[in-house]
């Protein structure tokens, strides 16, 4: 008795089915089709997403962390953007806190709404204090900024909006702790 994987398909489309052995299926997936026949020669094979892989860790391009926007335009329709964030975040927070929700996972839910809204207000002020803060407070080695020179008050606030990550992360750990808390009651 053959004990390989065995699996029907037909020897021809539309006509009687016979008995195909797993090698033979594999067989004609490598060569270029799947398994109703048709061909498969567009997409990339295993061996060409995994070079790219490679090629991507090994050869990484530079990540620029701030992104900046073409002109006033470009800041005001993204602070807007965060105004709208916020609003829709805090509308939520709201009505949470109305309906009084006290199941599990709401907890944790409110918290990374709290954070969420805590980011936007610490981003649009970032965002505006970077168009105040003079340049010369940037100090640049060629094109590059390497630091930031810190002399008053405005300088430290806008340097703490740039760690914002301090909200970002706790943020989306509360949203998972929720969302496991859901996932383990439904």
């Amino acid at each position: 008795m053959n004990l390989r994987a065995t699996q029907l398909s037909p020897s021809r489309p539309g006509r009687s089915w016979r008995r195909e052995s797993s090698t033979g299926l594999l067989r004609k997936l490598s060569w270029g089709q799947s398994q109703s026949g048709r061909s498969t020669r567009g997409w990339p094979g295993a061996s060409t997403l995994l070079l790219s892989c490679l090629l991507l860790l090994l050869l990484p391009a530079p990540a620029l962390a701030v992104q900046i926007h073409g002109g006033a335009e470009g800041l005001v329709s993204h602070q807007i953007g965060h105004l709208l964030f916020l609003t829709g975040m805090g509308y939520l927070l709201w009505r949470l806190r109305r309906r009084n929700l006290q199941g599990a996972g709401w907890r944790p839910f409110r918290l990374f709404l709290c954070c969420i809204i805590l980011w936007n207000i610490t981003t649009i002020t970032g965002h505006w204090l970077d168009e105040i803060i003079p340049p010369a407070r940037f100090l640049r080695n060629g094109s590059m900024i390497t630091s930031f020179r810190v002399t008053d008050l405005p300088d430290l606030l806008f340097y703490a909006t740039r760690l914002d990550h301090f909200l970002l992360v706790p943020a989306f750990l509360f949203l998972l702790s929720a969302l496991q808390r859901w996932s383990r009651y439904t």
